[in-house]
């Protein structure tokens, strides 16, 4: 699993601290919204009742009584709006600041891949590739010549004695495979190169006492 830069974790964890404040915010006016809901829904049936009771009976006080119940539902009903509006008001304004935390996360992020990409330390690594690149080259040219060398001093042998010598010895020297029909150099393939780039160094890559990476781990064969 991988662990975040301290500063990345720290601005995660102010995106979610406000995230959980928007929560709540908005869980309130929810809680509130749904109580004049039932309050609305209450005072809609006793206003039901109370027309019921002027049909029966148009007496001022049930006139009286009808009216401040329609006054009643018409100032609960207007509560509910705003208290849905001022719900919808708090959540945009919770999710403004969320969108501008998580800004401030990819700028740190992209601040951090941008210090850890410079052109010092890319060169940095490409030239330390080039190095070995020309430590592998040098080492194949150098035994290449020890085997010319061998060559040559068999064929000078030779002409100094003037009669053949029976070929000498030489070690088998190909520093180049064969891998999936492609000639490459035998000090490091195509896969394990592609292996390298993914961060993986596995054990068979390397010679005893050398160092492989497994699960972004060191490890000395």
């Amino acid at each position: 699993m991988i662990t975040l830069p301290t500063q990345v974790q720290e601005a995660i964890e102010k995106v979610n601290a406000i995230r959980e404040e928007r929560a709540q915010a908005v869980a309130k006016h929810e809680a509130r919204a749904e109580e004049l809901r039932q309050k609305i829904a209450e005072t809609k049936v006793s206003l039901d009742k109370a027309i019921d009771a002027i049909v029966l009976d148009p007496s001022d006080k049930n006139w009286t009584e009808e009216k401040k119940l329609r006054e009643k539902l018409s100032g609960l009903e207007a509560e509910l709006a705003s208290c849905e509006e001022i719900a919808k008001r708090a959540g945009a304004i919770y999710d403004g600041r969320i969108s501008e935390s998580a800004s401030e996360v990819k700028a740190i992020v992209r601040q951090l891949a941008e210090e850890a990409q410079t052109d010092e330390k890319y060169n940095a690594a490409m030239r330390k590739i080039a190095e070995k690149k020309a430590e592998y080259l040098h080492a194949v040219a150098s035994y290449a010549k020890t085997r010319k060398a061998i060559a040559d001093m068999q064929y000078a042998a030779e002409q100094a004695l003037g009669v053949p010598i029976d070929k000498v010895y030489t070690r088998d020297f190909q520093p180049f495979f064969y891998y999936g029909g492609t000639q490459q150099p035998y000090g490091i393939s195509e896969g394990e190169l592609r292996k390298a780039m993914e961060g993986r160094i596995e054990a068979h890559s390397v010679d005893k006492g050398l160092p492989y990476v497994i699960d972004g781990v060191i490890q000395v064969k």
